[in-house]
C-alpha cells in the first residue's frame, strides 16, 4: 500500500515597503516568477507611498486569496508584522521579499514543501 501523505499548505506572507516606482516593479516582476506555486493563502501587509498601487495590482491578480493590510503602526515593522501573522492558517510560511526571483520550477518548490512535511 502506497504511503499518502497530505499535501502541506502554504501561505505567502510579506510587509512590503513600496515607496517608488523601481521597487513596484521588482515587487511585480518577484511575483510573476513564482505566483504558480498556488498557496493556500496570500496575507501581505504593504506600506510606503505606493501602498495602494501594489494592493491593487495584487487584487487584480489574486482576488479573494488575498488578505490584505495597509497597517504602518507607531510600534513599527515587527510589531504589525505579529499582527497580520495571526491569519495565517498554513502549515509552512514562505516570507516573501519583493525583489526576490523565483528560479525553481513551481513543482521543484511544491517537492520540496512536502519532503519537509
Amino acid at each position: 500500500m502506497k504511503n499518502l501523505i497530505e499535501k502541506p499548505t502554504l501561505a505567502i506572507f510579506t510587509n512590503f515597503f513600496i515607496d517608488n516606482e523601481e521597487r513596484l516593479q521588482r515587487m511585480k516582476d518577484s511575483f510573476n516568477s513564482f505566483k504558480d506555486i498556488k498557496p493556500k493563502e496570500w496575507v501581505i501587509n504593504i506600506r510606503g507611498n505606493l501602498k495602494h498601487k501594489a494592493g491593487n495590482f495584487l487584487k487584480k491578480e489574486l482576488g479573494e486569496e488575498l488578505n490584505l493590510f495597509y497597517l504602518q503602526s507607531k510600534q513599527g515593522w515587527m510589531y504589525d508584522s505579529l499582527i497580520i501573522s495571526e491569519k495565517i492558517n498554513s502549515d509552512y510560511v514562505l516570507y516573501w521579499i519583493e525583489d526576490h526571483i523565483l528560479i525553481v520550477t513551481p513543482k521543484d518548490l511544491e517537492n520540496c514543501i512536502t519532503e519537509m512535511k
